[in-house]
């Protein structure tokens, strides 16, 4: 890797998650005042391509066709997922479906290692384990 990926890797995983966590709350009120989940959705992810476009190089772009429509798959799956936290965030509390948004990156650990035989370090998965026993801690209270 490239000097410096990991810092920018965990600074770009940083404003990620502030961004999401923004998003949510920014919804919240819309969807309260009888705000469509689909479109308030759709919104949130036009304003996220929208500034998708505007910080990327426009050399990014020049990929090769089989990796557009891997990219193109992932883009469908995450899409999805937007769409679903939206209604979440509809019919629950905003701060228990942002909880439950988030357990996915925790959750790919164990696919990683089982699906595609990446090792994982025991930080990882205690990490892991310590996560998923918070959320279990925040559920049953």
């Amino acid at each position: 890797p490239e000097p410096g990926a990991l810092v920018r890797g965990i600074l770009f995983g940083l404003l990620g998650g502030l961004g999401q966590a923004g998003g949510s709350l920014l919804q919240k009120p819309a969807l309260l005042a009888g705000g469509d989940p689909i479109l308030v959705a759709f919104l949130r992810a036009a304003g996220s391509l929208g500034l998708f476009l505007l910080i990327t190089k426009p050399t990014a772009f020049k990929q090769p066709l089989r990796l557009w429509k891997r990219i193109g798959l992932a883009g469908t799956v995450s899409a999805s997922g937007v769409f679903f936290v939206s209604f979440a965030i509809a019919h629950t509390e905003t701060g228990l479906a942002a909880i439950l948004s988030a357990l996915p990156p925790i959750m790919m650990l164990p696919v990683l290692r089982i699906f595609f035989g990446v090792r994982l370090s025991w930080v990882s998965w205690a990490a892991t384990v310590l996560a998923l026993a918070g959320v279990v801690l925040i559920l049953t209270r």
